[in-house]
Protein backbone atom coordinates (compact mmCIF):
# COMPACT_ATOMS: atom_id res chain seq x y z
CA UNK A 1 0.00 0.00 0.00
CA UNK A 2 1.24 3.32 1.11
CA UNK A 3 4.34 2.89 2.24
CA UNK A 4 5.65 0.94 -0.69
CA UNK A 5 4.76 3.88 -2.80
CA UNK A 6 6.90 6.56 -0.99
CA UNK A 7 9.16 8.11 -3.01
CA UNK A 8 12.90 8.92 -2.09
CA UNK A 9 12.02 12.47 -1.29
CA UNK A 10 9.33 11.61 0.96
CA UNK A 11 11.26 9.06 3.29
CA UNK A 12 14.19 11.59 3.36
CA UNK A 13 11.81 14.43 4.73
CA UNK A 14 12.13 15.05 8.58
CA UNK A 15 8.74 14.06 10.66
CA UNK A 16 8.62 15.68 14.05
CA UNK A 17 7.52 13.13 16.53
CA UNK A 18 7.21 14.58 19.98
CA UNK A 19 10.33 16.44 20.48
CA UNK A 20 12.10 14.60 17.60
CA UNK A 21 12.89 15.79 14.14
CA UNK A 22 13.95 12.57 11.82
CA UNK A 23 13.75 11.21 8.28
CA UNK A 24 10.81 9.11 7.98
CA UNK A 25 12.63 5.98 7.09
CA UNK A 26 14.37 6.76 10.80
CA UNK A 27 10.61 5.89 12.35
CA UNK A 28 10.15 3.48 9.99
CA UNK A 29 13.92 1.68 10.87
CA UNK A 30 12.91 1.55 14.59
CA UNK A 31 9.27 0.30 14.45
CA UNK A 32 10.96 -2.62 12.33
CA UNK A 33 13.59 -3.35 14.41
CA UNK A 34 11.30 -3.01 17.61
CA UNK A 35 8.97 -5.59 16.71
CA UNK A 36 12.10 -8.13 15.61
CA UNK A 37 12.87 -7.36 19.20
CA UNK A 38 9.77 -8.37 20.51
CA UNK A 39 8.97 -11.11 18.49
CA UNK A 40 12.71 -12.62 19.69
CA UNK A 41 11.20 -12.04 23.15
CA UNK A 42 8.40 -13.91 22.75
CA UNK A 43 10.47 -16.89 21.27
CA UNK A 44 12.33 -17.03 24.23
CA UNK A 45 9.47 -16.58 26.49
CA UNK A 46 7.44 -19.70 24.37
CA UNK A 47 11.01 -21.98 24.82
CA UNK A 48 11.36 -21.37 28.63
CA UNK A 49 7.64 -22.93 28.73
CA UNK A 50 8.83 -26.00 26.44
CA UNK A 51 6.03 -24.68 23.63
CA UNK A 52 6.92 -25.19 19.95
CA UNK A 53 8.19 -22.05 18.14
CA UNK A 54 6.28 -21.56 15.01
CA UNK A 55 7.73 -20.11 11.99
CA UNK A 56 7.98 -16.84 12.20
CA UNK A 57 10.70 -16.04 9.57
CA UNK A 58 11.39 -19.59 8.03
CA UNK A 59 10.89 -22.95 9.28
CA UNK A 60 12.41 -23.59 13.08
CA UNK A 61 13.84 -26.28 14.89
CA UNK A 62 10.43 -27.52 16.46
CA UNK A 63 8.43 -28.00 12.63
CA UNK A 64 9.30 -31.19 11.26
CA UNK A 65 10.76 -30.54 7.44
Amino acid sequence: GQVKNLSGEQWAKSVRFYVWDNPLITYLSFYNNHSVHHRGQLTVYLRLLDVPIPSIYGPTADEHM
